[in-house]
Parts: C-alpha cells; structure tokens; sequence
C-alpha cells in the first residue's frame, strides 16, 4: 500500500493518511490520449475542451472584428450590453455572475461603455451606497443594430443540422457544464 498525504482546505498537511491500494495494472487508455515518442498526450480531436474553446474563439474572434469595426466596442462591452438588455436596471456587482465575466472586465467595460455613452449608472432604490447600471438610448440602438449580427452568426454556426440535432446539441452542452460544474465542487473540497 502506498501512504497519501492530503491537504486540507487551508493547504495544511491532513494527517488522517489513508492507505490507497498500489496499482499494478495500466488503466486503460482514454480516447483522448495518443502516445508519441513513448508519451502518452492528448489528441485535440477526441479532447471536448479543445473544441468548446476553437468554437468559443472563432465566435469571439468575428464577433470582435464587427464590433469594433462598426461601433468601437470590444466583445466583452458587447456581452454586458447583451446582458443589460436582457436585465435592466442590475446593480453593477450583478453583472459579472449574470454574464459570467471575469469582475475586473467587468469593471473596465462598464467605465469604457460609461464613456462612450452607450451605458449609465443610476442609484440604488434600495441601497444609497449602491449603483444600477442600464443601457442608454444610444447603448439601445447599438445592441438592436448589431443584434441581427449574433443570429446570423447563431444560424450559420448551426448550418446542416435539423431542430432535433440542435436540441440534442444543447442538451449535450448543457450536460457537460452540469458535469464539469460536479468535477469543480468535487476538487473543491
């Protein structure tokens, strides 16, 4: 038996060791992995984060040339824009949970869209020390001008596939963020 040490939460040496069997045997060999020059790596073709990130990235790379082109806005702007459309009038610290963006982005693309006009931050109705933010009339006319955009970009991205495959295609999302979500609560503890 080999002895493992844990670390618990605070990265302190956990000294209940517990004893986990030797393995004698190779596990079997995942599809994601390919062996070159007697190395076992990953084989992007058969790797889903690979492709969830090529995806995410010819979106946003696109999606960026158009926006900054058109309206001088970067794509981070653009998602707090989309989310303040769809939720009016949120408290600031609200918007990077809500558009799942990293909180100093958050930060510079509010001071950025403020400058621009394109945004305004309004007081609290409930909180005096607090700040709303919500689109502008000018933020309003850029989100329905570039917004025909996105559903072009959605309806290409989606060429060649029926409504069930589509269904099918999100419901597969949907289940690797559920099961990833597990795998960060599991190596959390």
């Amino acid at each position: 038996m080999n002895k493992q040490i844990n670390l618990d939460k605070a990265g302190k040496i956990d000294h209940n060791i517990r004893n986990i069997p030797d393995v004698k045997k190779k596990p079997q060999k995942h599809r994601s992995l390919i062996t070159v020059n007697g190395r076992d790596v990953l084989d992007d073709n058969w790797l889903s984060a690979h492709h969830i990130i090529s995806i995410a990235g010819k979106n946003t790379s696109s999606a960026s040339r158009l926006l900054r082109k058109r309206y001088g806005i970067g794509v981070v702007e653009w998602r707090l824009m989309g989310g303040l459309a769809r939720e009016p009038d949120i408290a600031a610290n609200q918007l990077s949970k809500y558009t799942l963006t990293d909180k100093g982005q958050v930060s510079r693309a509010i001071q950025s869209l403020e400058k621009k006009g394109l945004i305004e931050r309004v007081p609290s109705r409930t909180k005096t020390n607090r700040k709303r933010v919500r689109l502008t009339e000018k933020g309003y006319e850029i989100f329905d001008a570039h917004l025909p955009c996105v559903v072009e970009r959605e309806v290409v991205a989606l060429e060649g596939m029926d409504e069930e495959e589509i269904a099918q295609f999100f419901a597969t999302l949907k289940l690797i963020s559920k099961n990833l979500d597990r795998y960060i609560d599991k190596i959390s503890e």
